[in-house]
């Protein structure tokens, strides 16, 4: 009976640990996104409130909130790089989200981040990295 109860116990303190472990493979959407806001950015760590693109669209919006729960996290460090666009989201519940782009040529990745938190690297899937180009005419 003793090691019955020890068995269980080391069971539920194993799903306990791997409960903490887990962590989001692509990014959050916290509510309906209202408005986009694109800058060029400054470097990682800040946002350029100096917007170079900004839209409230439903289908530009909505079409932007897909890419991001499209996104992949990634093994990745980008300290040697520094990011394109800073990207101000606004949510229906008046939440905001600042993320920073680093957008490579056709023929290279691009990843997002969140501002504040560039040790978590999401891929962005080359289709929807072409959308991004549509949106920005670049």
């Amino acid at each position: 009976m003793k090691r019955f109860t020890l068995i269980i116990s080391f069971v539920c303190i194993l799903f306990t640990l791997l409960g903490c472990q887990s962590e989001n493979k692509e990014m959050v959407v916290l509510d309906q996104i209202t408005k986009i806001s694109v800058s060029n950015s400054d470097g990682f760590g800040g946002l350029n409130e100096n917007y170079i693109f900004s839209s409230q669209e439903n289908k530009l919006t909505s079409s932007f909130e897909e890419i991001i729960e499209r996104t992949t996290l990634v093994n990745k460090e980008l300290s040697q790089v520094t990011p394109d666009y800073d990207i101000l989201v606004e949510y229906e519940n008046q939440d905001t989200q600042g993320l920073h782009l680093i957008l490579g040529s056709s023929d290279q990745e691009s990843y997002l981040t969140y501002i504040g938190y560039e040790d978590k690297v999401y891929r962005i899937s080359q289709n929807d990295i072409e959308r991004i180009r549509g949106f920005l005419n670049i």
